[in-house]
């Protein structure tokens, strides 16, 4: 079974929610860049900041709304939680989505 389907209990979740935010907006960015690589492949990382966080004065759509929460969690994704989860399997996985 592929580490992904791992049970996970609350506190290997706290560990590894940052990590794991960090890696889905790395598949976003893939995957925007598959559908639209005219716009997307010369994205900088400040734009991809602006494009997961949008203006804060615009009202957001929901899967904005759910990109800015990912965004806010990616920033903790240094912190040092995920280096102290036993998970290796699943973290393994999720550093394999981040380049």
């Amino acid at each position: 079974m592929q580490a992904v389907f791992t049970n996970v209990d609350g506190a290997e979740y706290e560990k590894l929610k940052y990590m794991a935010a960090k890696a889905f907006l790395e598949n976003e960015k893939r995957r925007k860049r598959f559908l639209s690589p005219d716009k997307y492949n010369g994205y900088t990382e400040e734009e991809w900041n602006g494009y997961f966080r949008e203006a804060a004065d615009k009202k957001p759509r929901p899967k904005q709304h759910d990109l800015v929460t990912y965004a806010d969690l990616a920033d903790q994704a240094g912190n040092g939680a995920f280096e102290t989860s036993g998970l290796e399997a699943l973290k393994a996985y999720i550093l394999d989505a981040i380049p």
